[in-house]
């Protein structure tokens, strides 16, 4: 099997099975190793981010808190994974 070949017979059986019980279906895979093998052009950076252009910051104080507690109900339900700060750290 070449690593150049679209569709299906890129996924053995093993393959459709694992998608299959992650709820993911074939046409969606493939689209997604089509991104892969031919991803789009890397976007060009104008500037950077910074607080009050492309950052809000947290405010202090209650509403800092419901925030955070509501990011961490997010994370216990699994509706967020993964929180990435600004920094990329």
């Amino acid at each position: 099997m070449s690593s150049a070949t679209t569709g299906e017979e890129d996924l053995r059986a093993t393959d459709r099975e694992q998608l299959e019980a992650h709820g993911i279906g074939v046409e969606e895979a493939q689209r997604q190793l089509a991104i892969l093998r031919d991803p789009p052009p890397k976007a060009e950076l104008i500037r950077p981010a910074v607080p009050g252009d492309g950052i809000d910051a947290l405010p202090d104080g209650p509403e800092a808190d419901r925030l955070a507690e509501e990011g961490r109900s997010a994370a216990r339900s699994g509706r967020m994974v993964r929180f990435l700060p600004a920094s990329g750290a």
